[in-house]
């Protein structure tokens, strides 16, 4: 829902990297995910070619959309120092995929939205008190009453929202972001100028 302006840019360095992608889990046959964006797709389409690369590679729906559309922090003074070292530590690895855009994801299960850091492509949200969550550009999609609206909102740039299914929970921005970004020292791999790359969890099994 929008459109990303850095796209070609984003498939360059993409497909420069390629040259140097290597894998214990794929070995040789890792030449067989290549090109990892398919050509002449939709920004949408090359934007999920990437964001199922990170996420193949065993990192998070969460993770992978923070690692792909950071917020503006680097002028930020109220954010964390392990968010902080979480967007530092990650932009090493690539490139943001700025909008205007609203990006949403989901798995079957987990699923999510979120806004581009200029927050120029507006997303509400309503979750009702019958188990329904609704989140699109606009109001009125679906017509909610009142008294059947249990929160409703708007996300600000370069904010997201992930919804469980299976546990019938919302998760805000701020709980989210706190969680992955603890998830590994970030900022002290910042501060030691070190790029770990093994930690990450097994990848899922192919069959």
């Amino acid at each position: 829902n929008g459109e990303i302006n850095t796209l070609r840019g984003n498939i360059n360095w993409t497909r420069s990297r390629e040259a140097i992608f290597e894998s214990d889990y794929f070995g040789a046959d890792i030449k067989k995910l290549l090109p990892i964006i398919v050509p002449n797709q939709s920004d949408s389409a090359t934007f999920d070619n990437f964001f199922e690369l990170l996420i193949s590679a065993g990192r998070s729906m969460e993770h992978a959309f923070m690692m792909m559309v950071p917020e503006a922090f680097e002028t930020r003074k109220t954010i964390s120092k392990e968010l902080k070292g979480f967007y530092e530590y990650h932009s090493a690895l690539n490139e943001p995929w700025d909008g205007p855009a609203a990006i949403m994801f989901s798995d079957g299960t987990i699923l999510g939205g979120g806004l581009d850091r200029n927050g120029l492509r507006p997303v509400r949200y309503v979750e009702t008190m019958d188990g329904y969550f609704v989140m699109a550009s606009e109001v009125g999609v679906i017509d909610v009453p009142a008294e059947n609206v249990k929160e409703k909102g708007r996300l600000g740039p370069g904010k997201l929202v992930v919804v469980d299914t299976d546990e019938g929970q919302v998760f805000h921005n701020d709980e989210i972001k706190e969680r992955v970004s603890k998830r590994k020292p970030y900022a002290s791999w910042i501060s030691e100028n070190v790029i770990k790359l093994d930690d990450l969890p097994a990848p899922p099994t192919y069959t």
